[in-house]
């Protein structure tokens, strides 16, 4: 909610930049300058309900990569849902707010409290009586587009349904994983994505497999292919770790493209931001089979 868009509301060209930030971008880069600079508030929503000043971001300060404001909203009123392509922080100063969202009890944020929200959670904030002034910060920054508000017609994404979550693994690396002393697993390409990825729906198991990972080689033999071990998780257990999940555009695995739209289904998947604890995430594992060309066929028992 870094800019509450309310219906009676038209953003124009002074007010937002287009969107320029890249679906592949995870972590944005600054734009760095020689001196400092006062950034100048613009108003870029005043209702009735909610009055927005942004001191940062594509309404004010022109730059996409964050958006920083000041909310003074009414109660009484709430907004639809929506899943943003953006990681969000909001510091609560006066007052509070109630978020819903899907997979999990509503959590109150009071004054002097900060919530964050993570790239792909499905929201809904509700304003209760009294009203509330907060800050939010958008990393990147807020857009009509990056929003995805459920207005009229709109459906929920598709990946808002899944609760448990899966990752695909080569045997020897989890059970070494296991038996290290630090118990926390990192894929082979950790360093060069960032994140570990993983996938909700578990019909595009065999595909992001055989996209990604048929040329996997059994580290004794190099003849025959690797073996695979699928973990699940949900999304409960990472959080109960404080484990940051988010749900973004497909994206490439170390040298490997991302998939394209007709593998992926269009739709977003879940990125862990850390390792994979051994103990205290996993909530099953299951053997993954493949033919000896490397090619996955399927899962046993799933």
């Amino acid at each position: 909610m870094c800019q509450r868009e309310n219906a009676s509301f038209t953003p124009t060209t002074e007010t937002l930049a287009p969107q320029t930030t890249p679906r592949r971008t995870h972590t944005p880069i600054f734009r760095t300058h020689t001196m400092p600079r006062i950034l100048e508030p613009v108003t870029v929503v005043k209702t009735p309900e909610v009055d927005i000043t942004e001191f940062a971001g594509n309404g004010s300060s022109k730059q996409p990569v964050v958006s920083i404001a000041k909310v003074v909203a009414q109660g009484g009123w709430a907004e639809p849902w929506q899943t943003p392509e953006f990681d969000e922080w909001v510091l609560v100063n006066k007052g509070k707010v109630h978020i819903e969202h899907s997979h999990g009890p509503t959590v109150e944020v009071v004054a002097g409290q900060c919530v964050y929200l993570a790239k792909g959670e499905r929201v809904r904030w509700v304003f209760p009586e009294g009203g509330c002034t907060y800050v939010p910060i958008c990393l990147p920054g807020f857009t009509p587009t990056n929003v995805h508000r459920e207005d009229e017609g709109v459906e929920p994404p598709p990946h808002d349904k899944h609760v448990d979550i899966y990752h695909m693994v080569q045997t020897h690396n989890w059970e070494a994983a296991k038996a290290s002393d630090s118990k926390m697993y990192y894929p082979p390409t950790y360093e060069t994505d960032g994140f570990t990825h993983a996938t909700a729906d578990p019909k595009y198991l065999l595909t992001v497999g055989n996209w990604f990972y048929k040329d996997t080689k059994d580290p004794e033999d190099a003849t025959k292919p690797s073996k695979w071990t699928l973990l699940k998780m949900t999304r409960q257990t990472l959080e109960s770790q404080k484990i940051d999940l988010k749900f973004e555009w497909p994206s490439p695995v170390g040298n490997t493209e991302e998939m394209d739209e007709n593998a992926s289904g269009g739709e977003r998947f879940p990125h862990i931001f850390g390792g994979i604890p051994t103990e205290g995430v996993i909530v099953a594992e299951f053997d993954i089979e493949r033919d000896l060309d490397g090619t996955f066929t399927g899962v046993v028992g799933l």
